[in-house]
């Protein structure tokens, strides 16, 4: 069991919920059902679960999370017997480990004046960066159409995240797109309330990514043949 624990782009101890599903013997929908149903505020979901997602064997975009080192203590909580104690112990150490490396890489080598004001810019810049990104975060929260689940959303409030203006003709062909893709892949389509429509679907985010590219890649692709037909 390689790379259990990562140092991600933020420079945060991580894991994945497909290392997970490896280490404690489950199936990986299961582990993504378990850490959309744990019941916690959203600041603690937001600032230890991240969506994500990986590439399968058929180069098809899939779903996961990262989890930090409080997620993954949070999520196994509810994991139980003597095999799933063995492997927390595994997380544990291995968590300890790489918090030692870092401790240790940073310690090696005293820094200089010079280094000391790039570090210095480097931390202010990841604090910049942290709270942009928290504040991105919040405000799909706050999204009407967006459910329990953080990383799924209808169209129309995915377009609103995104500050697009779509019509009720063009999201219906966006949804009827990202359904079929849905299908063919064998994502679960969920369900939301709507004060408008009653009950619509949602995707999850990297569905929708996929689709709204594509769609208005094509579309600003016809455009610009219809501009030069025109010339």
């Amino acid at each position: 069991m390689k790379d259990l624990v990562v140092i991600n782009k933020d420079n945060q101890l991580t894991t994945t919920s497909r290392k997970v599903a490896e280490v404690f013997g489950k199936q990986h929908d299961d582990v993504l059902k378990s850490i959309k149903k744990i019941e916690c505020s959203d600041k603690f979901r937001l600032g230890n679960f991240a969506a994500s997602s990986y590439i399968n064997k058929q180069n098809k975009a899939q779903p996961m999370y990262e989890l930090t080192r409080d997620g993954l203590t949070f999520l196994c909580m509810g994991y139980t017997g003597k095999k799933a104690a063995k492997f927390k112990e595994v997380y544990i150490a291995e968590f300890n480990r790489m918090e030692q490396h870092i401790k240790d890489q940073q310690q090696a080598k005293p820094m200089n004046e010079l280094e000391i004001l790039i570090s210095v810019a480097q931390k202010l810049n990841d604090t910049n960066k942290k709270q942009a990104e928290l504040e991105e975060r919040l405000h799909k929260v706050e999204c009407k159409q967006i459910t329990s689940e953080v990383d799924e959303y209808s169209i129309k409030g995915y377009a609103s995240m995104k500050s697009l203006n779509i019509d009720v003709k063009t999201a219906n062909r966006l949804g009827r797109i990202a359904s079929a893709m849905c299908r063919d892949r064998g994502i679960e389509i969920g369900k939301t309330k709507d004060t408008r429509y009653g009950h619509v679907n949602v995707y999850h985010e990297a569905i929708l990514d996929e689709v709204f590219n594509l769609y208005f890649d094509k579309k600003e692709k016809n455009v610009n043949i219809n501009l030069q037909l025109t010339v």
